[in-house]
């Protein structure tokens, strides 16, 4: 497969930019259960932390937020946005907005689909001191196109 970067010869640098950080951020690890999860990768526009979570803006993580741990696919990962343009973090922005600090926990993966994320929310809650007010799923696309693969659509 061709990388994406290589496929955009009229985009701007900035786009250009953005397509080699998500190429670098492309680089997965095993891991029991889940599979494949994120390596750590820094850029100025795609950050992955050393637990392979992607950076979320607006969001205060301290021992008394409000916490929001958000599971999805690519689509919650934020796959064509910054990190300043995922779900997540838009969320985190509308909280601050509204006066209220938050922590968002972005925990999206691309090609994930809800099994793997229930799991992956089984193994955060029996690890974390901190655990979460709220945990929202972001799912369907994954699902839906893996039934469309498969060939068990209509």
């Amino acid at each position: 497969m061709v990388p994406i970067r290589r496929k955009l010869a009229g985009a701007s640098a900035s786009e250009r930019e953005y397509w080699r950080q998500f190429d670098a951020a492309g680089r997965f690890t095993y891991k029991p259960y889940v599979l494949w999860p994120r390596k750590p990768s820094r850029g100025s526009m795609i950050s992955v932390s050393e637990d392979g979570i992607r950076r979320t803006s607006h969001t205060e993580c301290n021992d008394r937020s409000f916490t929001i741990w958000m599971f999805g696919d690519s689509n919650l990962w934020g796959a064509g946005a910054t990190d300043d343009e995922t779900i997540a973090s838009f969320l985190a922005g509308d909280y601050e907005r509204a006066g209220r600090k938050v922590c968002v926990v972005n925990y999206g993966e691309g090609g994930w689909e809800n099994t793997q994320e229930v799991i992956e929310l089984i193994e955060k809650l029996k690890h974390s001191l901190r655990k979460p007010d709220v945990v929202i799923f972001y799912d369907g696309g994954t699902e839906v196109f893996t039934a469309y693969q498969s060939s068990r659509h209509a």
